[in-house]
């Protein structure tokens, strides 16, 4: 009676489990397609990269940058989330651009739904 107890509470559990996983990927669903109607709205006002304003092209690098963000588990997010800050923060950059550059794009990135939805 005691295992049946254990194994329905671990089925109780389980199925539990199921559920979470199946409201992360509605989420990640809703966002993934929040993100393709965004991508077609800047699609149909792109301008060529030498027509672009600093900040737009800061935003379009942080766009890629985040874009993997999006196909990870919640769980595998922070590492790649802290490879991306490494990669561009201000402090590693050699001149004085790429250091404006980075900051932008770090701001960019930080404020992107990608970035936020943890």
């Amino acid at each position: 009676l005691e295992s049946k107890a254990c194994e329905v509470a671990r089925e109780v559990e389980r199925r539990r489990d199921i559920e979470a996983d199946m409201r992360i990927l509605l989420q990640e669903q809703q966002d993934l397609l929040e993100r393709l109607r965004r991508l077609e709205r800047e699609r149909n006002r792109k301008k060529a990269p030498a027509e672009m304003t600093f900040e737009e092209k800061a935003k379009a690098i942080a766009a890629v940058e985040c874009e993997p963000l999006m196909r990870l588990p919640l769980r595998e997010r922070p590492a790649l989330q802290k490879r991306i800050l490494l990669k561009w923060h201000p402090d590693k950059q050699p001149t004085d651009h790429h250091r404006r550059l980075a900051t932008t794009v770090m701001q960019e990135m930080q404020n992107s739904s990608e970035w936020v939805n943890r």
